[in-house]
């Protein structure tokens, strides 16, 4: 072999080499974000969690239908506001990300509080900003099938 035989050889091997390395640092990087997505996202369900924690009286009794207050009222309408927020964008992320026929998981949960809470589900009423996702929620209701009887306020919301 030659001399520029040997020297294109070594070039494709830097560019394989090159390549490599650079699907290893794509790699890294997607890791790292998605790292950070669920950090992210743990912090969210955390800072939710707390809200309904510092709140369980107005939580508790708007889940049940118990009159409230005008400024409890639009505590609790707040908390079921982020409640379902939270699970809306991570059905809206999984049907991106898996397709239309994902998500149940994340419409079961407030379907269900939406079925056994007659509180939840007036606040819930009201929520009109995610009209395919409450379609969603709407139509899991006919399969979840008869609401819990006399349901603990205390899993409101769990």
């Amino acid at each position: 072999m030659d001399l520029r035989a040997w020297l294109e050889t070594i070039g494709i091997i830097g560019v394989i080499v090159s390549l490599l390395l650079l699907g290893y640092e794509l790699r890294l990087t997607r890791d790292a974000s998605m790292a950070e997505r669920f950090t992210a996202a743990a912090e969210v369900e955390a800072s939710i969690r707390d809200s309904i924690a510092a709140n369980a009286d107005v939580w508790q009794r708007g889940c049940v239908g118990d009159d409230l207050s005008v400024t409890d009222r639009t505590v609790f309408n707040n908390l079921v506001w982020a409640y379902t927020f939270r699970y809306f964008m991570r059905w809206h992320t999984d049907r991106l990300l898996v397709g239309a026929g994902g998500g149940n998981v994340f419409v079961d949960g407030v379907a269900t509080n939406v079925r056994d809470y007659p509180g939840f589900r007036r606040a819930w009423i009201s929520l009109e900003w995610a009209r395919d996702y409450v379609d969603a929620v709407e139509s899991r209701l006919k399969v979840l099938g008869p609401p819990t009887p006399d349901p603990d306020p205390a899993n409101c919301g769990i």
